[in-house]
């Protein structure tokens, strides 16, 4: 076929300037015709063409889904997520029952946890400590019941640590009120009852 130096650029996506190198050095056999006209077959004109953006993700894109068929074992089962076992404690200590991650614990009861750092660290308010076993070296705090009861009683007479109190019935935030929960049915007691 007979193209021009710009027609071979274009198709090549390369500048004139390089398509009249390839052809002076022989990369690009080509017949010269006229000016700048050239006659180019198709089959030498094909390895200096860009190869589309399509096929190479096409194959990426079957490694993949290969990839993800190995996963799910090939069945498309779901991948089943496994809560992991809660952490074994070194030196045999014992979660006490009810403790709460003491950053749990303030989340849910919208305190900075700026502040409760501050607290704990000034003597404020206590903390279960155990070695972290997921983090080496570091100390995951708990707070128990009687640490909970603590730091609501420690919030309610600090004017300046704002707290809400949670959906959790059974939390401590939730005691000392006249209020008490049977079977999750919120009722009103009156003091003359």
């Amino acid at each position: 076929m007979q193209l021009t130096t710009m027609e071979i650029a274009t198709r090549c996506n390369k500048s004139e300037r390089t398509v009249q190198r390839w052809i002076k050095e022989g990369k690009l056999p080509a017949l010269h015709i006229e000016g700048n006209v050239f006659e180019v077959s198709e089959d030498d004109l094909q390895p200096h063409l860009p190869r589309p953006v399509v096929e190479g993700l096409s194959s990426r894109l079957d490694a993949l889904e290969q990839r993800i068929d190995d996963i799910e074992g090939n069945n498309n089962k779901p991948v089943r997520y496994v809560t992991p076992p809660r952490p074994v404690y070194e030196h045999g200590a014992a979660l006490p029952d009810g403790a709460v991650l003491m950053h749990v614990f303030v989340k849910v009861h919208r305190v900075g946890p700026e502040t409760v750092r501050h607290q704990v660290k000034t003597g404020v308010l206590t903390t279960f400590d155990l070695d972290s076993v997921s983090r080496p070296g570091q100390k995951e705090r708990y707070f128990t019941p009687e640490q909970q009861r603590q730091a609501i009683q420690t919030w309610k007479e600090r004017h300046t640590t704002g707290y809400h109190q949670c959906d959790n019935p059974e939390c401590p935030c939730h005691q000392g009120k006249d209020i008490s929960y049977s079977a999750g049915i919120e009722q009103e007691t009156f003091a003359g009852d």
